[in-house]
C-alpha cells in the first residue's frame, strides 16, 4: 500500500519566520520516515503547473498552506484539481497539520513542532524520508476564487465587475479572466451576498476565507441589485487603491 503524503506549500512572500517553519517541518517529516511533496504557493500556481500533476497523483493527501483551509481548497479546485474536493487543507502552523501528519504515520509535534519521538528502524536510526520538492517561485497573482458551496448563482459578480473577470459557465458563475482582476481589488467580494468569493491574500479575515466564529445564518435570495449601485461600489474601490 502506497505511503500516506501531505504537501507543504512555500510562503509566497519572503518570510523568515514562514521558512523556519517550513524548513523545520521538511527535516521532521523526513526524520519521521514520512512522505512529503514540497510545492509553491499554490495560490500563485497556474493551471498545468507541474506541481498540480504531481499533487494530484499523491494518495491520501494532506495540504498544508499559509491560507486559511477554505481558500485553500478553492484554489485548488479554481486550478482545475481532480481530487480537490477529497482534500483536506490546513494551516502549516496549526494543531490540526500537526495531528493530521501523526494520522499519516509520522509524528512531528505541535503548531511549535516540539521535540518528539521518531519511529525508527531496529537499528535505531531514524527511518528515512521520502520529501520531493518542485523548485520555483511562481510571479504573485491576485484573483478570485469562488466557493461553489456558497455560491447560489446569483450572477451579481458576472454584472458587478467592469474587468470581464466573470462569465457564465454550465448555469453558474466562473472566474474565466482571473489575471484581468484589478490587483488588490476585493470588491466582488463585498458585492456578494452569500460569501462566496475569496480572495486568499486580503487582509480582510472574511474575503480571505476565514470561516465565521459563530454558523451563519441561512441566506435569503438575493434581491435584483441596481447596477449602478455596484459601479459606484467598484469606483470608490479603485480610487481607494489608487
Amino acid at each position: 500500500m502506497e505511503k500516506q503524503a501531505v504537501v507543504i506549500s512555500r510562503s509566497g512572500r519572503p518570510d523568515a519566520g514562514c521558512l523556519r517553519v517550513e524548513e523545520d517541518l521538511i527535516a521532521r517529516v523526513r526524520a519521521a520516515g514520512g512522505r512529503a511533496l514540497v510545492v509553491p504557493h499554490v495560490y500563485y500556481l497556474k493551471p498545468g503547473h507541474p506541481a498540480l500533476a504531481r499533487l494530484g497523483s499523491l494518495p491520501g493527501v494532506v495540504v498544508g498552506t499559509w491560507l486559511h483551509p477554505r481558500a485553500a481548497r478553492w484554489a485548488l479546485h479554481a486550478l482545475g484539481l481532480p481530487n480537490a474536493d477529497s482534500l483536506q487543507c490546513m494551516r502549516l502552523d496549526s494543531d490540526e497539520f500537526a495531528t493530521a501528519c501523526s494520522a499519516a504515520g509520522f509524528p512531528v509535534g505541535n503548531h511549535a513542532f516540539a521535540v518528539r519521538r521518531m519511529p525508527s528502524r531496529p537499528n535505531g536510526r531514524p527511518a528515512p524520508g521520502d520529501v520531493e520538492e518542485i523548485v520555483g517561485r511562481p510571479a504573485p497573482r491576485w484573483y478570485p476564487v469562488i466557493d461553489y458551496s456558497r455560491c447560489r448563482s446569483c450572477r451579481q459578480c458576472v454584472e458587478f465587475c467592469l474587468f470581464g473577470v466573470y462569465s457564465e459557465e454550465d448555469g453558474r458563475a466562473a472566474a474565466v479572466r482571473p489575471d484581468a482582476c484589478k490587483t488588490g481589488c476585493p470588491a466582488c467580494a463585498r458585492v456578494c451576498p452569500h460569501g462566496a468569493i475569496i480572495f486568499p491574500e486580503c487582509d480582510e479575515p472574511a474575503i480571505a476565507g476565514a470561516e465565521p466564529q459563530t454558523p451563519a445564518a441561512p441566506q435569503p435570495a438575493a434581491a435584483p441589485r441596481d447596477p449602478a449601485d455596484g459601479i459606484d461600489a467598484l469606483i470608490d474601490e479603485l480610487e481607494r487603491l489608487d
